[in-house]
């Protein structure tokens, strides 16, 4: 996933790299809801909904990082710069 965030950025690389890396410690906040929606009445198998989501997110960028990323390797003269993922 770092490696298809990074992929083709230019000079904003190391700045979305960074957003990317922050993004863990969104992560660590996420166990912490997921068990206070579990302990709201609504159980634990409900609470599964917010890991899901991200996975779904996760799933959906992978899914179409390789098109984004083969439209905007190619050039003015139509040559293909950057593309080891495809």
């Amino acid at each position: 996933m770092f490696t298809l965030g990074i992929t083709g950025l230019g000079s904003e690389t190391g700045i979305c790299a960074s957003y990317i890396i922050m993004s863990i410690v969104g992560a660590a906040l996420l166990p912490p809801l997921t068990g206070l929606i579990s302990e709201m009445n609504v159980g634990i198998q409900h609470s599964m909904v917010v890991p899901l989501c991200c996975l779904a997110i996760c799933a959906a960028y992978a899914l179409a990082a390789p098109k984004l990323i083969a439209a905007d390797a190619e050039d003015e003269a139509g040559q293909r710069l950057l593309s080891p993922l495809l």
